[in-house]
């Protein structure tokens, strides 16, 4: 799913910088390694009303009338 390919991407990314650090003199190799230093979020003092978010209105679905009685796709794409 989606996590192995972040997962991959991350682990190139990682694997990249490991390289510029070989090929450069005096660089460390190990310094700002593992910088996955997670805090869980206190979910209780979050104060955020439902009047913050926004409320975009949804567009419909337009159909070709040229197109409604053949095997094409007769939808028109949103914009």
């Amino acid at each position: 799913g989606p996590k192995f390919a972040i997962d991959a991407i991350a682990a190139g990314r990682e694997g990249a910088v490991s390289l510029h650090r070989y090929v450069h003199p005096g660089q460390s190799l190990t310094l700002n390694r593992n910088l996955r230093d997670f805090y869980e979020l206190n979910k209780n003092d979050i104060v955020l009303g439902i009047e913050s978010f926004d409320k975009p209105g949804r567009q419909t679905v337009a159909h070709d009338p040229k197109k409604a009685k053949t095997m094409k796709n007769d939808r028109i794409t949103f914009t």
